[in-house]
């Protein structure tokens, strides 16, 4: 419950030196609470319960602050400007990567954030990172088979592909002298295996 991650989350806080290798992922149990609180949505509680981990530089820390300010700039919570906090979430997945090119999770936020920065920027911008988008979720599948988000967002990213205006279309055709792939087939396969993933198999997001 909200009230049981509130808890643990403040336990967390007042906890000192709970990661003594700055490098280290902290444990396992440390990471479930700070998706307890994601769960319940309580994004200020996250984002406060997450500056303990400042100066840890450890993928799994780094793509749950991406993801957290993510939540706050779509709530509206962040105190700075959209494009300036969803820039610094941009930059918080790619430092994930920087840690662990291997890890999932980095690359799903990476495809998600990629979108959310290029769509601040403009239509043109979103447009061109289409390719990043999917390398991104591919990557994202790849390294974890049943990641059901991932799943998901390459069949949704398929449809929006093949329900793209005419003017867009005319964009990409400049960019990269053709519309990137997509078939029918994909979509069915990507949406189907990610909503059975997401029944069987419930994760962080």
């Amino acid at each position: 419950s909200g009230i049981v991650a509130a808890n643990a989350a403040e336990e967390l806080i007042q906890v000192e030196d709970a990661v003594p290798d700055m490098m280290c992922d902290p444990p396992a149990e440390e990471l479930a609470v700070l998706d307890r609180i994601y769960d319940d949505m309580n994004f200020e509680l996250l984002e406060t319960a997450l500056s303990k981990y400042d100066n840890v530089r450890s993928a799994e820390i780094l793509w749950r602050k991406a993801r957290c300010q993510w939540e706050l700039v779509k709530i509206g919570l962040n105190r700075q400007t959209k494009y300036t906090a969803v820039s610094i979430a941009y930059t918080l997945a790619e430092e994930a990567l920087e840690v662990d090119e291997t890890n999932s999770a980095a690359h799903r936020w990476m495809a998600i954030l990629s979108n959310g920065y290029a769509q601040a920027k403009g239509v043109r911008a979103q447009l061109k990172n289409l390719p990043k988008m999917k390398d991104h979720l591919l990557r994202a599948v790849e390294l974890d088979p049943n990641d059901a988000t991932a799943l998901t967002l390459l069949g949704q990213w398929a449809i929006e592909l093949k329900e793209m205006a005419w003017y867009q279309k005319k964009i990409v055709n400049t960019l990269f002298g053709g519309v990137p792939h997509s078939t029918y087939e994909e979509v069915v396969s990507t949406q189907s295996t990610g909503e059975f993933y997401r029944k069987e198999f419930p994760g962080p997001s």
